[in-house]
């Protein structure tokens, strides 16, 4: 037996469930044609079992993440592959075993968080508010692990690796303490991961309440984002009507003038459907990874997650339904 093929137990066959509309998306905008899909997820997994020093899951479920990501470019996607685990071994003090429990602190105050709603595009929606940040008591290298567990989390969904993730940065309560104790080593790492080592698309930042501090801090960043990044890149001042203008209120937090509940209530649901999430993949990877019955345990766990998201969603437009399904501090 080949050492390739000793390499390759029982891979279970991809199953895509993406929605015909977004079948369609993905064909146009990705080049994903479902009749080729097969032969392409193969096509990545013989490249990546051909490289002997690379370990990596070979299921389809994983590798079409960095075929969308690349719109199904072999040699990109590969390399795309190659980087994102090159990152994670070259800084494994913050990108190893990321589990929600590792950052609660920051999960909980609600630095990064994913909003459980998504956009009338279907995108992700990414919330960063670096006025939440302690200098004092909290390294800043943490917020790489909080932001690198919530890109993880929404990755796992086929539709947010079609329609891809959006950014908003709110930068209130930011001063000049926080820029002092900004580490350009977070900088390095995180532009690193987010440009060419992370199977994500993002469809641009919205900068909204920039202090005058923040000047700076943009030059020190800018230096290492690429220009593809830097044209999506959306400074809005102290407008909320020019934010508003890209985002319609139900997909806003109250602070931002929208229909949700604040981002800190927010913020202590998601740490919640984080750790259960997070749970239930390690209890499936640990016992199911090699077993016959792998696929239908994903597919159903993703739709359980899938449906606490949905449960949050419906929520966001009543504050007081929301905290029906908040955990208990108690």
């Amino acid at each position: 037996m080949s050492s390739a093929s000793s390499r390759t137990p029982e891979i279970q066959q991809y199953n895509c469930t993406l929605s015909p509309t977004l079948i369609e998306k993905a064909e146009k905008e990705l080049n994903e044609k479902a009749q080729w899909r097969d032969r392409d997820i193969q096509a990545l997994r013989d490249m990546v079992v051909a490289n002997k020093a690379l370990k990596c899951p070979l299921d389809g479920g994983h590798l079409i993440k960095f075929l969308r990501a690349r719109k199904f470019d072999y040699e990109r996607a590969y390399n795309l592959l190659i980087s994102y685990y090159t990152a994670r071994a070259n800084s494994s003090q913050y990108l190893k075993d990321l589990v929600p429990s590792m950052c609660k602190e920051l999960l909980d105050c609600g630095i990064t968080c994913m909003f459980p709603n998504k956009d009338s595009q279907g995108r992700r929606i990414m919330y960063i508010r670096p006025g939440k940040w302690n200098p004092a008591s909290m390294p800043m290298m943490e917020i790489l692990k909080v932001n690198m567990l919530s890109l993880e989390m929404v990755i796992k969904e086929e539709d947010t690796q079609v329609n891809g993730v959006i950014c908003i940065a709110n930068m209130s309560d930011m001063t000049m303490d926080h820029v002092k104790n900004f580490d350009r080593n977070y900088i390095k790492i995180m532009s690193s991961i987010i440009q060419d080592a992370f199977p994500m698309r993002f469809k641009g930042f919205h900068f909204i309440n920039e202090p005058t501090v923040f000047g700076y801090l943009f030059s020190l960043v800018k230096p290492f984002l690429k220009e593809k990044i830097v044209q999506r890149l959306n400074f809005h001042g102290s407008s909320l009507d020019s934010l508003h203008k890209v985002f319609d209120k139900r997909y806003l937090p109250k602070e931002l003038d929208g229909d949700l509940p604040p981002g800190d209530e927010i913020a202590q649901v998601i740490f919640f459907h984080s750790f259960i999430y997070f749970f239930i993949h390690a209890i499936i990877h640990l016992f199911f990874l090699h077993s016959v019955i792998y696929s239908f345990i994903r597919s159903f766990i993703h739709s359980f997650i899938h449906s606490i998201n949905q449960s949050a969603t419906n929520s966001c437009g009543n504050t007081r339904s929301w905290r029906t399904i908040r955990y208990s501090k108690k």
